[in-house]
């Protein structure tokens, strides 16, 4: 019990979804963790699934994330035990932003942990939070307004991706900005480009996606359908986009994206490339453009994304297409990677509030 009198019993087992290899997960028990000095044990409220998180499902990251990893980053939990104090308390709200840096490379010691030499993430490098109870650092953790619910919570780390996009992408006024790939992190980059003031489009081959970001009111089409060169240049009088987010991690994507782009326009990597890509850098020659590499975030980028769900200036509950509890992840899994209507999947390990 601490000071306000919050209590939180728990057996000394949990419920733990184990990623087995060979696109299996499966839900074992083991020892509830014990927080180590300078560390905080959460219990888990809702985990969201990641396309990283796929990519392992499906072999793509067996070098960082082999079989008996507990993978899960996206998520908001309720403290139950901590070792530090004076940051948080039994009973508070709290994310965790699953960055772990060495503090002492050439990146830390210029303020840039979040792209430190190494970086460990939690739910990739070492388990994540697709556990009943999970002991992180404290100083990973930001505390959750009550206003914000536990699904909108969630999410706050993929948010937290799309404010440091758009910050990188210094998107203004006026500009034209194309996002390639409709994906949950794409269209938040899309949401909050607009807000700055851009003039947004997206493409997204996905009906289901596309669908979707005409109903949260952004200009989207199928590069299937239609030419996207030709179409941007019509939507722009020819001139291209001023800034070009490739976020679908896909060969297409790494192809189109330099064609799509204005003079001095900015490219700003997004999504994952699992492997090598053919890239037209021709035209980054032809047409002076900049490339910029996105990884992550940094502790502003959280405490933003946060401020934004909580003022009500985004909303994330649309996003959420389904639920499942912890002991059907398999089948949350293969829905992710099935390709049909889906959008964010949560887990529900329990409220978190």
């Amino acid at each position: 019990m601490d000071s306000d009198g919050f209590v939180l019993l728990y057996a000394p087992e949990m419920k733990a979804a184990i990623y087995t290899g060979n696109g299996r997960m499966e839900v074992l028990e083991k020892p509830v963790p014990k927080p180590s000095s300078g560390e905080v044990l959460l219990a888990v409220g809702r985990v969201g699934i990641c396309g990283s998180d796929l990519l392992i499902f499906q072999g793509g990251m067996s070098h960082r994330a082999g079989p008996g990893r507990i993978l899960g980053h996206e998520m908001v939990a309720v403290v139950a035990e901590t070792t530090v104090g004076g940051i948080v308390q039994a009973g508070d709200r709290v994310v965790v932003e699953p960055t772990v840096s060495c503090g002492h490379c050439r990146a830390c010691r210029r303020g840039l942990t979040h792209v430190c030499q190494h970086l460990r993430f939690l739910g990739i490098d070492a388990d994540g939070a697709l556990q009943q109870f999970w002991a992180v650092p404290a100083n990973r953790l930001h505390k959750v307004p009550d206003a914000i619910l536990d699904d909108c919570a969630a999410m706050v780390e993929p948010l937290a991706v799309a404010v440091h996009d758009v910050h990188l992408g210094a998107v203004r006024a006026g500009e034209t900005v194309a996002i390639i790939g409709g994906g949950p992190i794409g269209l938040l980059i899309a949401l909050l480009a607009k807000r700055a003031g851009g003039k947004v489009v997206v493409l997204e081959i996905n009906l289901h996606r596309l669908a979707f970001a005409r109903q949260l009111g952004l200009d989207a089409w199928n590069p299937q359908e239609r030419s996207s060169v030709k179409f941007l240049r019509e939507f722009t009088d020819g001139v291209g986009a001023d800034v070009v987010f490739e976020a679908s991690g896909s060969v297409m994507g790494a192809r189109l994206m330099t064609s799509l782009a204005a003079i001095r326009g900015r490219l700003i990597i997004v999504g994952i490339q699992g492997k090598k890509v053919p890239v037209d850098l021709f035209q980054v020659f032809y047409r002076e453009l900049s490339v910029q590499g996105t990884r992550a975030y940094s502790s502003e980028d959280f405490k933003e994304a946060i401020r934004l769900i909580s003022d009500e200036e985004i909303n994330l509950s649309e996003f959420i297409s389904h639920r499942y509890p912890l002991r059907d992840i398999q089948a949350a899994m293969e829905l992710a990677r099935s390709g049909t209507p889906v959008m964010k999947i949560l887990i529900d390990l329990g409220s978190a509030g």
